[in-house]
C-alpha cells in the first residue's frame, strides 16, 4: 500500500458533505481555506548548505488533506539525494499530486518520474529503490483557488521570464502561482546535481558543471510550473535576488525537465492564481 492509497482511504472513506461538515467542526478554519503558498525550508537555505531540515510526500499529504479536494496546486523544488538532487515540479491537485522529478543521472536528458508512484520491485533501475527514500530540503507549493484563476493567451514570445514579470507586475500581484502549458522554440534547463554542504555562490546564476547540467531543448510542447513575489521579505524563501520569477518545467512526453533558464514561447495558454496566505514549515529544528 502506497503513501497516496493510505490517503485516498482516509478521504474517501467519507462522501465530501459530511466530510465537509465534520472537517468544519474539527477545524472551523477549514470553511476559510485561502489560496496558499506553502514553503518547505527556503532557497536561501538551501543555498547555504541546508539540506537537513527535509519534509516528505506523506508531511506534504497531511498539510494538502484540509483543501477542497480539487484545488490545483503547483510547486518547484529539489531533493535531498547526494550528488543527484535533480529538480522537482509537482503539480496535480490538492488529493491527486505528481512529485514529478527530473533525474540528473540521466542528463543530458534528464528524465522525468513521479516520485510519489508505488515503487517497483521488479524494476532493476536505480529510480526505483529511491522513491521509498525521498525527502525535500526545498518545496514550494502553491495551493490555488480555482476560482481566482486569470488566464492569458500568448503567443510569439522571445523572452518567457521577461513577459511573466511584466504582466504580473500589470496584474498588481504580491505573490502568485503561476503554470504554462506550452508549445515552445527554445528553452534552456539546468538540473542541480550537487548542492554541497558548505553551500553554493548563485550571484552569477545557475551555472558550473561541478553542481549544475545545463542543456538546450528544441521546440516541443512542455508544462511549466513556477512562483512569483515582488515581496522583497518574501524572495529568500523561494528564489534568487531580482529573479522574482521562479520557474521549473518538464516536457510533456516526460523525456526532460529541470530549472528554466530561457525559454520562447510559439503559442501557450498561461494560468496565474494569487496567494493569499503564506506558510513558512521548516521540519525538525
Amino acid at each position: 500500500m502506497t503513501n497516496k492509497s493510505k490517503r485516498n482511504i482516509k478521504i474517501h472513506v467519507l462522501d465530501e458533505p459530511t466530510k465537509t461538515t465534520i472537517l468544519q467542526r474539527i477545524v472551523p478554519e477549514f470553511s476559510e481555506r485561502q489560496a496558499t503558498l506553502i514553503v518547505y525550508n527556503t532557497v536561501a537555505r538551501l543555498l547555504s548548505g541546508d539540506l537537513h531540515h527535509t519534509v516528505s510526500i506523506e508531511d506534504i499529504w497531511k498539510d494538502l488533506f484540509f483543501f477542497p479536494a480539487d484545488w490545483p496546486v503547483l510547486g518547484i523544488g529539489t531533493t535531498n539525494f547526494l550528488h543527484r538532487n535533480g529538480e522537482m515540479m509537482p503539480d496535480g491537485t490538492t488529493h491527486q499530486l505528481h512529485f514529478w522529478w527530473a533525474d540528473p543521472q540521466t542528463a543530458p536528458q534528464s528524465h522525468v518520474i513521479d516520485l510519489a508512484e508505488k515503487p517497483n520491485a521488479a524494476d532493476k533501475k536505480t529510480t526505483s529503490p529511491i522513491k521509498g527514500l525521498v525527502e525535500f530540503p526545498f518545496l514550494a507549493l502553491s495551493v490555488c483557488d480555482p476560482r481566482t484563476a486569470i488566464i492569458d493567451t500568448i503567443s510569439d514570445v522571445a523572452n518567457l521570464h521577461q513577459w511573466l514579470e511584466e504582466k504580473l507586475t500589470d496584474l498588481d500581484m504580491t505573490v502568485a502561482g503561476i503554470q504554462i502549458k506550452a508549445n515552445c522554440g527554445n528553452v534552456t534547463t539546468t538540473d542541480a546535481h550537487y548542492i554541497p554542504e558548505d553551500g553554493l555562490d548563485l550571484s552569477g546564476g545557475y551555472s558550473g558543471d561541478d553542481f549544475f547540467y545545463k542543456a538546450d531543448h528544441r521546440g516541443g510542447k512542455w508544462i511549466m510550473n513556477g512562483i512569483y513575489t515582488n515581496d522583497a521579505s518574501l524572495i529568500p524563501f523561494i528564489t534568487l535576488p531580482d529573479h522574482p520569477v521562479h520557474l521549473h518545467g518538464y516536457q510533456q512526453d516526460h523525456v526532460s525537465g529541470g530549472h528554466i533558464v530561457n525559454a520562447d514561447i510559439i503559442s501557450a495558454q498561461v494560468s496565474f492564481y494569487p496567494m493569499k496566505d503564506v506558510i513558512l514549515k521548516i521540519h525538525d529544528i
